[in-house]
């Protein structure tokens, strides 16, 4: 795991639950970043762009060093999207094709990504109730595609 990064000062973050675009978001975090264009980042812009992410490389220095967004800037600073955090807790499940990284890493992903569900659930106030539903779809949509595979 010494080649990844996983990004815990995203714990300290405030929480927000608006709608998840994770490609809308980029620009604006960019700015937030730096006025420089990033072909001119140095190493202190990555560190910066890296509180994005839950994962990255341990020297970052392009785009493609980076996996799991979940921070948005919101009024100038940034903020967790739980609303990302549960696409990264679907992904990590295999609802979508899974990132390329090893499996040590995956699970301090998904460790990180459960405490953050769980601060913004009580942050924000989302009853248990609602979340052991969404639960129990996201498991019945897995094994309904699992089945399709077959």
């Amino acid at each position: 795991m010494a080649d990844w990064v996983i990004n815990r000062r995203v714990l300290d973050l405030p929480i927000t639950d608006g709608e998840w675009d994770k490609d809308a978001t980029e620009e604006p975090f960019r700015r937030w970043v730096s006025d420089k264009d990033p072909s001119e980042w140095g190493k202190e812009e990555w560190q910066k762009y890296s509180l994005r992410y839950l994962v990255y490389r341990e020297n970052p220095s392009k785009f493609e060093d980076f996996k799991f967004p979940v921070v948005e800037i919101v009024g100038g600073e940034p903020h967790v999207n739980r609303r990302a955090v549960i696409a990264v807790q679907q992904n990590l499940a295999g609802a979508r094709t899974p990132a390329a990284l090893p499996s040590d890493v995956k699970a301090d992903v998904a460790q990180v990504a459960a405490k953050l569900r769980e601060k913004a659930d009580k942050e924000l106030g989302v009853e248990k109730k609602e979340m052991l539903k969404k639960a129990i779809m996201a498991r019945l949509i897995n094994a309904l595609l699992e089945a399709l595979e077959d």
